[in-house]
């Protein structure tokens, strides 16, 4: 996944949008002043998959994959604009993706967390599977 979202580039300078990427922890919350230089940072977290087991010894489950869109420090609106279209951007690249053992994401969730001097934005997207 995190090779997909490199391709997502500046039509300017062709270089990646984003300055990091990595695992979603809730302290990244508490750091916005140590990222700050890294921004715009995208990060996974995976969420707990409930696993359903009808007959026949399948398992079917849900995978959810939230992805945590953090922009720049600046509370201008055009900034949080910008990160509107970013995590739209995101979401477009995304839903096209198809894996082929386990087929297309769907996002699930959009949502936005204007927290003080962090601005951030979460795509959710969920891909059924079966093992």
């Amino acid at each position: 996944m995190v090779s997909r979202l490199q391709e997502i580039t500046n039509k300017n300078t062709q270089e990646c949008v984003f300055k990091d990427f990595g695992l979603w922890k809730p302290e990244i919350l508490n750091e916005a002043g140590d990222i700050s230089n890294k921004r715009p940072a995208i990060y996974i977290e995976f969420l707990p998959i409930i696993w359903k087991a009808p007959c026949g010894g399948v398992q079917n489950g849900n995978v959810q994959i939230r992805l945590h869109i953090i922009g720049a420090e600046s509370a201008e609106t055009g900034n949080s604009l910008q990160l509107l279209d970013l995590a739209e951007t995101v979401k477009e690249h995304i839903v096209h993706w198809q894996d082929t053992r386990y087929g297309r994401l769907v996002c699930v969730e959009s949502a936005v967390n204007p927290e003080q001097a962090l601005k951030e934005c979460t795509e959710t997207f969920q891909v059924s599977i079966r093992q």
